[in-house]
């Protein structure tokens, strides 16, 4: 069961706002923040208004700097939209995501 303060890591393609995944990501890690959890990022591409979407996580980090974040790290990990199989294939070897979602 997660807890207030529980570190909830969002893996997404995206940092910033596409579409429908990238707006689902933002929404709910705002809502999870607002109600005392730590939501963090870890993507592939910034994007547009990068800068205003990585802004709510406590932190964030590129998948080039995956070697610097551990798995134990977080109690919550979720996978949104990943297209690259060679990708999916860094991060399986890094984190065993909770919830996969692709829309």
């Amino acid at each position: 069961m997660l807890k207030t303060g529980n570190k909830i890591l969002f893996i997404s393609h995206f940092a910033g706002f596409i579409g429908g995944a990238e707006g689902y990501i933002f929404n709910t890690a705002e809502l999870l923040k607002g109600n005392g959890f730590k939501p963090y990022s870890l993507y592939v591409e910034k994007t547009r208004e990068s800068e205003r979407f990585l802004s709510i996580f406590e932190d964030k980090w590129s998948l080039d700097q995956i070697s610097q974040i551990k798995e134990e790290d977080f109690h919550f990990t979720t996978l949104h939209k990943i297209f690259s199989p060679q990708v999916l294939n860094i991060i399986l070897t890094h984190f065993s995501p909770t919830v996969f979602v692709h829309d």
